[in-house]
């Protein structure tokens, strides 16, 4: 049987074909903004899903939680009372915590929506209360409930939406088992063989070489606070909604740059504006003539949020980043935190009604059209917030909106083919780029070479790539928080040239200090043609400078420690302490930064320890705690993230994401977490 809502919330039942197929993968953890595993074995960033994952949970894990009731024959209870939130508490903290098993996280999945259509959506809304009033969430009461406030009225559009049966629907957004619908099962027929090189010397003979400032995940909280708890029971801790009068400022105490993870501790501060500031003034005083910014403007919180604070924040950053770099061409991509509520990007054919992405992508021109993104380039913004432009003499640029391959754009689950016909359009880009013997660079916010999108997008855009690597000079993208990259490889059927690398997608280390360590930006630079010839990664040690600070106002009052800020932001001298950790090419000891020594460099990490280690702390942002790291024959462990002895399987997450190189490594040591 398939289930959709009526207009009025209740569940129409119709007819359908129920796939029997087996079930082979893991639900994305809730505890990695990824995917999860019982095999120890990461990829991609295993606490960045906590960062999205956790507010979309509140939804489903309640949903399973009733579901779970449901199973259980207890679903007429008209109350969360102690009895049902104590028999699904522990299922709860199993879906959220990442150790239900497929079976059960299918099976309770399957179960909710059982209870969807028996009870109605509006019933199941009023138990998920229930259960935030009963204290049974990872948060405290007034955020569990901002959460499902937040989602609850455009879940109830989308579930009516759906088309699928419901073991399809919870297969393909919780990742519990293989689903076979011919709805999600897409393919993107595309001829792989790829362009010939070609010489762009006489072509363009006045261009030049450049260097690109990328910015990635600032995610800066005009609500930070110094002196606060930066461990809290809400989504963002560091704000003002954890102030209280100061009598004893302490070093356990937020510091004014930010505050990176702590072992033990989930780490969610965000950047406060000042260091920010910083940031682009220690840029400033860098050479280069772009800049990249590859989206997640918006703080990890959804309290107290709405549409219009999200666009008005976006401006601000983007009033901010002006003012401090002025005369700079600037090309931005949109982060998964962007809009609101955040991860739910619809497409116009999937009639989202009130709910469509128009609003966004009309607001977001407003503030950045003729600016960052050039007027030729409206329609496809507006259709679906992705474009192109000539950056330079022979050096195109496309920005994707990686969200429509999201995992946690739920609306994909309606129609995931393809959205907006963006890798079409990608496809046929490339290919009039090349006649026009250019080069290209690709920027967007979540790489595709990593389990946070959907294998048939991923699988899609590897083709691309695979088809078009001859002119592709570089991929720049954000969304980890990490510092690491992921290698392309051939897609072709001959099995020969499927060990052919294509192309390198560099995911560079957020600004943020969320989940992450100090605040980060690079710079990248080019050969006149656009090629790739070295990566400088900057950082600023916000442990140091706050150390200083907390050590200067200890005992502070509110008010004594309220001054002292302001004194700060008048004389703030913390863009001079901004340094340069580490060229790519001289660090890895690369002769180029072509996909050939990516590749040979995941060879070589297998058998360096050494260089692996250094590999693991860059990875980390230099964070002081990940120095006790110890890597052998590519497999990392540390004490910083993860539970003492969790094995990492660094080299498996470096290569792409629907490649073949990542299928026989997954099979070789077992499901990988994103």
């Amino acid at each position: 049987m398939n289930s959709h809502l009526t207009e009025s919330g209740s569940i129409k039942t119709v007819s359908t074909r129920v796939s029997d197929s087996t079930m082979t993968s893991k639900i994305i953890g809730a505890n990695a903004d990824g995917d999860g595993g019982n095999h120890g074995l990461m990829v991609k960033g295993f606490m960045i899903l906590l960062l999205t994952v956790v507010i979309l949970g509140i939804i489903i894990g309640g949903l399973l939680y009733v579901g779970s009731a449901f199973k259980r024959s207890e679903a007429h209870t008209s109350d969360c009372n102690d009895v049902i939130c104590a028999k699904t508490a522990f299922a709860f903290e199993n879906i959220l915590g990442n150790n239900a098993t497929d079976v059960e996280l299918c099976a309770q999945c399957e179960a909710a929506m059982r209870a969807l259509r028996h009870y109605g959506y509006d019933h199941v809304i009023d138990k998920l209360k229930a259960i935030c009033i009963a204290k049974m969430s990872f948060y405290n009461e007034e955020t569990c409930l901002s959460m499902i406030d937040m989602y609850k009225d455009e879940m109830r559009y989308l579930l009516y939406q759906l088309k699928v049966p419901d073991t399809e629907f919870c297969r393909f957004v919780t990742g519990c088992g293989q689903y076979n619908d011919s709805l999600y099962r897409w393919k993107f027929d595309v001829f792989t063989n790829q362009f010939e090189a070609y010489t762009q010397i006489d072509v363009f003979p006045e261009a030049s070489p450049f260097a690109v400032l990328h910015l990635a995940d600032p995610h800066v909280s005009f609500e930070y606070r110094v002196g606060v708890a930066y461990s809290c029971r809400e989504e963002l801790c560091c704000t003002n909604r954890q102030m209280t009068p100061v009598t004893n400022m302490s070093a356990e105490d937020s510091g004014p740059y930010g505050e990176p993870r702590k072992t033990g501790l989930y780490g969610r501060c965000d950047l406060p504006v000042r260091t920010l500031r910083s940031a682009l003034k220690s840029a400033a005083s860098l050479k280069f003539d772009f800049v990249y910014i590859t989206g997640d403007f918006i703080p990890h919180t959804s309290f107290n949020f709405s549409f219009s604070r999200v666009i008005y924040e976006i401006t601000e950053q983007t009033r901010i980043i002006n003012e401090a770099l002025p005369n700079k061409d600037i090309y931005v991509s949109i982060g998964n935190h962007d809009d609101y509520p955040s991860f739910l990007f619809p497409t116009d054919r999937m009639v989202a009604g009130k709910y469509s992405s128009d609003r966004l992508y009309y607001a977001l021109w407003k503030i950045w059209g003729d600016k960052w993104i050039p007027t030729e380039a409206k329609d496809t913004f507006l259709k679906g917030g992705f474009y192109t432009a000539s950056i330079s003499p022979g050096v195109r640029l496309f920005s994707l909106n990686t969200n429509y391959c999201y995992k946690l754009n739920w609306w994909l689950a309606v129609d995931p083919e393809d959205p907006e016909g963006q890798l079409r359009w990608l496809d046929e880009g490339l290919a009039e780029a090349a006649r026009m013997k250019e080069k290209v660079h690709i920027i967007g916010h979540i790489p595709p070479g990593t389990k946070e999108c959907h294998s048939e997008w991923a699988t899609a855009y590897q083709k691309i790539i695979s088809k078009h690597s001859q002119i592709i000079n570089g991929q720049f993208f954000g969304h980890m928080h990490w510092d690491q990259f992921t290698v392309d490889w051939s897609v072709e059927d001959d099995p020969k040239k499927q060990s052919i690398p294509t192309g390198v997608q560099i995911s560079s280390p957020s600004i943020t200090t969320y989940m992450t360590g100090y605040p980060s930006y690079r710079i990248l630079k080019f050969d006149k043609f656009g090629g790739l010839e070295d990566i400088d990664t900057y950082m600023l040690n916000i442990t140091a400078l706050n150390k200083k600070f907390l050590a200067r106002t200890k005992g502070f009052d509110r008010r004594a420690l309220d001054k002292a800020v302001q004194e700060l932001d008048r004389n703030d001298k913390s863009y001079r302490f901004w340094q340069k950790m580490y060229s790519t090419r001289a660090a890895y000891g690369l002769k180029d930064l072509s996909p050939n020594s990516f590749a040979d460099l995941i060879e070589r990490f297998a058998k360096n320890d050494s260089l692996l280690e250094f590999y693991y702390r860059a990875l980390y942002q230099f964070h002081e705690e990940p120095s006790n790291v110890h890597c052998s024959k590519g497999v990392c462990t540390t004490n910083y993230y993860y539970r003492t002895g969790l094995e990492h399987y660094v080299t498996c997450e470096q290569n792409s994401y629907g490649s073949t190189k990542f299928t026989e490594c997954e099979k070789a040591v077992g499901e990988i977490i994103s």
